[in-house]
């Protein structure tokens, strides 16, 4: 669920000794939930070096057809156990099993994504699922209980904060941009339509020289405040295709992806630390489903099949 890899402009090295600018990430980044310092004693030492897998169980509904006689239960903080009547029961060990709260997935989730990228470590997350699962919960969440991207935005900018305060020398710089794949056309969710334009500008991927894969066309946007990082989610949240389902009422029919680029750097250049730069994608998925189950006719189905082929894209 959080791939990182190192960044090519190495990993920064101040506040690893414990010093203001460590301090300074601490604060934002030490769990504070049991499941969230279990799993810190757990990788103590694998900072940044492994992809993770996380699954979150969520009580069955209506919607589900659910099956009273079988049940899925967390087996401590890494698994879970499936279990069926006149079946051996299956385990399973994760990462990470979520059962209760949006604290604990940002805790154990969230919290290292942010210490990551300040390190200087690329990140990525994959909400995954069936439709109506919780994915867009988990990630975005609603206003009593937001999920991990208002969580990483809040987190984010009080680090950045911080660490300018903590080092004269530092200049932190955040752009993010906010894009989704929709019936295999990729398109910008921060586009500002023209008066009578009905959908967003289609746009295209290229691959750059140095074999990074950007999206051309698609707009950039520098972040100084809190404020502006809300109201672009919110611009973007309400040019994103949603429809209803028989799973449900406000189902994805889009990959999202925002993406936020992360520079720091030191004036004058200070011998102690790098200058270091990361990149953070994180991606709500449209819902993996089934016609049968969905209901999905029409425009609806052939939205679902092709959501299917663009996972290339996405990767």
């Amino acid at each position: 669920m959080r791939p990182s890899s190192t960044a090519s402009v190495g990993r920064l090295a101040s506040g690893s000794d414990g010093g203001p600018a460590g301090e300074a990430e601490a604060r934002w980044t030490t769990p504070t939930t049991e499941k969230g310092r279990a799993a810190a004693e757990r990788d103590r030492g694998e900072k940044g070096n492994r992809v993770q897998v996380a699954v979150r169980i969520r009580p069955m509904t209506k919607a589900d057809g659910g099956n009273a006689d079988q049940s899925v239960v967390s087996d401590g903080h890494f698994g879970v156990k499936i279990e069926r009547p006149g079946e051996k029961a299956k385990d399973f060990s994760y990462d990470y099993v979520f059962t209760q709260t949006q604290e604990e997935v940002w805790d154990c989730i969230g919290k290292p994504m942010l210490a990551d990228a300040y390190d200087g470590y690329n990140v990525t997350l994959f909400a995954y699922g069936q439709t109506g699962s919780g994915k867009t919960y988990s990630v975005m969440g609603d206003s009593p209980n937001p999920g991990i991207i208002p969580r990483f935005c809040s987190a984010m900018m009080g680090l950045a904060q911080d660490k300018l305060q903590s080092d004269s020398s530092l200049s932190i710089k955040i752009t993010m941009t906010y894009i989704e794949i929709y019936n295999e056309k990729v398109r910008d969710l921060l586009e500002k339509k023209k008066p009578g334009q009905a959908e967003l500008t289609e746009l295209t991927l290229h691959e750059a020289k140095d074999k990074k894969v950007f999206v051309d066309g698609a707009s950039t946007h520098t972040i100084l405040t809190l404020d502006r990082v809300n109201a672009l989610l919110e611009q973007g949240k309400a040019q994103r295709q949603t429809s209803e389902t028989n799973m449900n009422e406000t189902s994805s029919r889009s990959h999202s992806v925002v993406i936020f680029n992360l520079s720091q750097t030191h004036d004058p250049p200070n011998p102690e630390v790098r200058d270091v730069e990361s990149a953070i994608y994180i991606v709500d998925l449209a819902g993996s489903e089934r016609q049968s189950k969905t209901g999905a006719e029409g425009q609806r189905f052939e939205e679902a099949k092709k959501n299917q082929l663009v996972f290339v894209d996405v990767g």
